[in-house]
């Protein structure tokens, strides 16, 4: 029995050295407590105004504030894509750099816009008048009426600081006043060329009848 225990004794010994030896197994990472969501909702609206922007190129009327508009909307950008951004905070870090991009768009909108409906008013007021000095009123009522409705229209809006719609209004106001007196304008020119040529006509038949009447005369005489 002694002899079995001193054979048992260096193996347990030695299973227990190299169990001692073994690597031990690496941490595994724990995952994030909290994941922030990307601001959705101020990161469309960033967007969209940027790109009403870009369309009616109104950066050009306030463009310190669309330069700064455009820092903070760039760094939104980059912290929505950057998924080591939201980790372990409540609110996502983009939302602040959004929401200041949204501010400064706004701005650059409502100024570009101003600046554009004040001069597409004051091309509507023009041809109106060259308009009604020619009677399109009359001679083109219903592309005259439409360009009235239109205007109309683009007032309402503009009230609503609907910017966007509003100057679309207004130009489609400018569009039909133009037509009316395009239209009028022919129609003004053909009435005076047809004129023309009745007063040439009769000018012919008097000179007609006078040579005739002449011959005549000469005849009398005779």
């Amino acid at each position: 029995m002694k002899n079995v225990r001193r054979l048992l004794m260096p193996a347990a010994l030695a299973v227990l050295v190299f169990g001692a030896c073994e690597t031990p197994p690496e941490p595994v990472d724990e995952p994030p407590e909290h994941v922030a969501e990307v601001p959705v909702t101020e990161q469309v609206q960033a967007r969209d105004l940027r790109n009403t922007i870009m369309e009616y190129e109104l950066d050009q009327y306030a463009r310190e504030e669309f330069l700064e508009a455009e820092a903070y909307f760039e760094e939104a950008e980059r912290l929505a894509q950057d998924p080591d951004a939201a980790l372990d905070v409540e609110v996502h870090p983009a939302t602040e750099s959004y929401i200041a991009a949204i501010g400064l768009y706004e701005h650059v909108v409502s100024v570009g816009f101003a600046e554009l409906i004040q001069a597409v008013k004051g091309e509507i007021a023009d041809v109106r008048a060259q308009a009604e000095a020619i009677r399109a009123d009359v001679a083109a009522r219903s592309e005259f009426e439409q360009g009235v409705e239109a205007y109309d229209q683009g007032e309402e809006l503009e009230l609503e600081a609907s910017w966007g719609p509003a100057y679309e209004a207004y130009e489609s106001s400018l569009g039909y006043f133009t037509d009316s007196y395009d239209i009028a304008r022919a129609k003004r020119t053909r009435a005076e060329e047809a004129m023309a040529r009745a007063q040439e006509k009769e000018k012919e038949t008097e000179r007609q009848v006078r040579e005739m009447e002449d011959e005549l005369a000469e005849e009398l005489e005779d």
